[in-house]
């Protein structure tokens, strides 16, 4: 879904959102 954002860029949305690390994607989480 999200493979072709930055990471900067994903942090930034999810944060703005106020979700945090709730919807972030496993992938993501891996350290990927």
């Amino acid at each position: 879904m999200a493979g072709h954002i930055p990471h900067a860029l994903l942090l930034e949305i999810f944060t703005t959102q106020g979700t945090g690390t709730e919807i972030v994607p496993e992938d993501y989480q891996n350290g990927i």
